[in-house]
C-alpha cells in the first residue's frame, strides 16, 4: 500500500470514528440506553404466530412442540432452566397457593402476575397472558434473582404478532408490557 493510499484508509477511518461517536452521544442525550438502541435496530430474534421477543444476550431458547401447543425453554448463560413459556389453549391450573401480584386488562389481552411456591420452598414468577382468541401464553419459573432479571429482560422485548398469509408474521412496533406489569414482576 502506497503512502497516499494509507493516508486516505486513515483519514476515512478517524472521520467514521467521528461520525459514529457522535451518534452515540446524540442517541444517549435522548435518553437511549444500549439496550434500547438494540432494541430499536432488532427488536425481536424469537418468534411464534402470537407475539415475539429478544434473548437476553448468553441465553438460549429452545422450541418443543405438542399437538396442539408450544412450549419455549429459556438456558441461562450458566446452561440451567431459567424459566418457559407455554403457548396453548389449555395451561396448569393456577396454584391456590398462588399469590396475586397484578391483574390487569390491555388491549386484547388480560393478563395475571402472580407468585407461587414451589417444591423447594421458593417463589417463582408466574405470569399468564389470556388472548381474546382463546389462546394462553403461561410463563412460568425464574425462582432465583438472576432467571427473574432475564424473565424481565425478555418480557421487556415482549410485542404482539399476528400471522399473515400462509407463514408470515407480522409484529406490532408498541411492547405488549407496560412499566406497571414489569415493576410488578420486578417487586415482588
Amino acid at each position: 500500500m502506497n503512502s497516499e493510499s494509507r493516508s486516505f484508509t486513515i483519514v476515512a477511518i478517524a472521520f467514521l470514528a467521528l461520525a459514529l461517536s457522535t451518534c452515540a452521544n446524540s442517541l444517549e442525550r435522548d435518553g437511549w440506553s444500549e439496550s434500547n438502541r438494540l432494541h430499536a435496530k432488532y427488536p425481536c430474534d424469537v418468534f411464534s404466530f402470537n407475539f415475539c421477543f429478544r434473548r437476553p444476550y448468553g441465553v438460549v431458547v429452545s422450541l418443543e412442540s405438542g399437538p396442539d401447543f408450544d412450549i419455549f425453554r429459556v438456558i441461562n448463560a450458566e446452561g440451567n432452566p431459567a424459566f418457559s413459556m407455554y403457548v396453548g389453549t389449555t395451561p396448569e391450573r393456577e396454584s391456590e397457593q398462588a399469590t396475586r401480584l397484578l391483574s390487569v386488562r390491555r388491549g386484547m389481552i388480560d393478563l395475571t402476575v402472580s407468585t407461587a411456591k414451589i417444591p423447594s420452598g421458593r417463589d417463582e414468577l408466574d405470569v399468564r397472558v389470556y388472548y381474546e382468541t382463546g389462546l394462553k401464553l403461561h410463563i412460568f419459573g425464574a425462582s432465583n434473582e438472576v432467571d427473574k432479571g432475564l424473565l424481565i429482560d425478555v418480557m421487556q422485548s415482549f410485542r404482539h404478532c399476528r400471522k399473515e398469509g400462509f407463514t408470515s408474521v407480522a409484529c406490532e412496533a408498541e411492547l405488549l408490557f407496560d412499566e406497571e406489569i414489569i415493576g410488578a414482576m420486578r417487586d415482588r
